[in-house]
C-alpha cells in the first residue's frame, strides 16, 4: 500500500538562486514572488522594460537579493549572457522557472506567418 503524505507548501529556499524567465508579470511574476517569499534570490528575466522595477519591489518586500535582466529568449546569445550575469551576481543557479509567453491578439485570418513563428519560438522554449 502507498503511504501518502500531505504537502503543505512550507519549505525554505534561503540561499538558493532562481532565474524566472517571464518574471515581469503574469504567471512568471507570481512565480518570482512565490520564490522570493520562500527566501530565494531572484533573477527576474523578461523582454519587458519593467524587470528592474519588479526586481527592486521583490527585494524590498521580501528582503532577498534580486537582479532584473531584459532578454529576448529567441536569441541564444542573450540567454547565455543572462546566465553568465546571474552566476556572476549570485555564484550559482539552483532553480529555473521558464515561462515566457507571447500572444498577438488578432483574427487568425489576419496574422502573418512571422507572428506565428514568433509565437512558436517564444511559447515553445
Amino acid at each position: 500500500m502507498i503511504n501518502y503524505r500531505t504537502v503543505n507548501g512550507s519549505f525554505d529556499l534561503s540561499g538558493k538562486t532562481a532565474i524566472v524567465i517571464g518574471g515581469g508579470g503574469g504567471i512568471g511574476g507570481a512565480t518570482a514572488e512565490m520564490y522570493a517569499g520562500k527566501g530565494a534570490n531572484i533573477a527576474v528575466v523578461d523582454c519587458k522594460d519593467n524587470v528592474e522595477d519588479v526586481a527592486i519591489e521583490l527585494a524590498a518586500k521580501y528582503g532577498v537579493k534580486t537582479i532584473g535582466l531584459r532578454c529576448d529568449v529567441t536569441i541564444q546569445t542573450e540567454v547565455e549572457n543572462i546566465v553568465s550575469k546571474v552566476v556572476d551576481t549570485f555564484g550559482e543557479i539552483n532553480i529555473l522557472a521558464n515561462m515566457p509567453g507571447y500572444v498577438e491578439l488578432e483574427r487568425a485570418s489576419s496574422i502573418d506567418i512571422d507572428v506565428i513563428e514568433r509565437h512558436i519560438a517564444i511559447n515553445a522554449v
